[in-house]
């Protein structure tokens, strides 16, 4: 059983560096029955959630990072934010992303909002909304960290 373990990690590793996600979802499935759900979520939860939702499987995608946050609170909550952005759900990805900001804070990860992105992100989630208030606080929130994208989304939408 650990040698399976071992050559599926190894050719998940591999076609997921090469960017190859339906592959390497075939592979991640293995693991997945392999091990127990919760190693599985622990050894490969941001990139499993990664995968799935590469291979247009939002919610598979959604159930991993949900259960991951556990283990890493910064990264789980942004990548579902990512996620919730792309299926148009503006609340949600606004939701988690203020939760992974507030994580971060917590565990204090500067590096989660130093360059400003987290900001852009919510801006633009706010932008989809109609909701130019909040759209132009963050994007000059992101600014204040030197991000050049909300500086130019703030000057294309705020001024």
């Amino acid at each position: 059983m650990e040698e399976k373990e071992s050559v599926y990690s190894q050719l998940f590793n591999h076609f997921y560096y090469q960017e190859d996600y339906y592959q390497a979802a075939t592979y991640l499935n293995q693991l997945k029955a392999l091990m127990s759900y919760d190693q599985f979520i622990q050894n490969y939860g941001s990139l499993a959630g990664f995968t799935y939702s590469k291979t247009n499987n939002s919610s598979e995608a959604k159930r991993i990072l949900e259960s991951y946050i556990r283990y890493e609170e910064v990264n789980g909550w942004d990548q579902l934010g990512h996620i919730y952005f792309d299926e148009s759900d503006y609340d949600m990805a606004i939701k988690s992303w203020n939760n992974s900001l507030a994580a971060a804070k917590k565990l204090n990860r500067e590096y989660y909002w130093s360059n400003g992105g987290v900001f852009v992100n919510l801006g633009a989630a706010y932008a989809n909304q109609n909701n130019k208030v909040e759209m132009c606080k963050n994007y000059r929130a992101g600014m204040g960290f030197g991000n050049e994208e909300a500086t130019r989304r703030f000057n294309a939408q705020c001024k």
